[in-house]
């Protein structure tokens, strides 16, 4: 099992960098025109790293996680939009995972074998993913990464086919 982990609002907390600099999780102009490098200054996500990351990271290994991330579609984010994103995970990752950038609603060209998981929050992306040809297993979406019991049922299960695959 490979799993692609999704950056935005799963690893990188987006909502509460907006939240603190603006007071709200929308997306707006403001955030664009005057955070146009909030990546470098986002925390982690503790919440889906607690209870998600983790336990995707003590049951598959470090070398079967990668992360991926959309490229902007915005003018002005270009210039240091990618070299941030590449900056924060090896701040608070290292090394440890790739990290493949694709257009929006495109990460699924890049499933290239079976068994390959995509977490992500778009479930435009999720479908998307489990419709690839000849690709079998399935993308997983919520919106409610923290302690969700959704994701703990679906991983409580995923855990149990990859010990007893029958």
């Amino acid at each position: 099992m490979f799993f692609y982990i999704t950056l935005e609002h799963l690893l990188i907390d987006i909502n509460g960098y907006l939240l603190e600099k603006i007071g709200s999780t929308r997306t707006t102009k403001e955030v664009d025109k005057y955070h146009p490098r909030m990546y470098i200054d986002c925390n982690v996500n503790y919440d889906f790293y607690n209870h998600c990351y983790t336990e995707i990271l003590n049951t598959v290994g470090k070398n079967n996680i990668a992360f991926i991330t959309t490229i902007s579609d915005k003018p002005h984010h270009d210039k240091f939009h990618i070299a941030d994103k590449v900056d924060w995970v090896r701040e608070h990752f290292g090394f440890d995972h790739d990290l493949f950038f694709c257009k929006p609603l495109e990460k699924h060209l890049l499933r290239t074998r079976d068994c390959e998981i995509l977490i992500d929050v778009n479930a435009t992306e999720c479908s998307l993913w489990n419709f690839s040809p000849a690709h079998d297993i399935i993308g997983y979406n919520s919106h409610l990464w923290a302690g969700s019991s959704n994701f703990n049922k679906w991983f409580t299960e995923f855990k149990c086919q990859i010990e007893d695959p029958l």
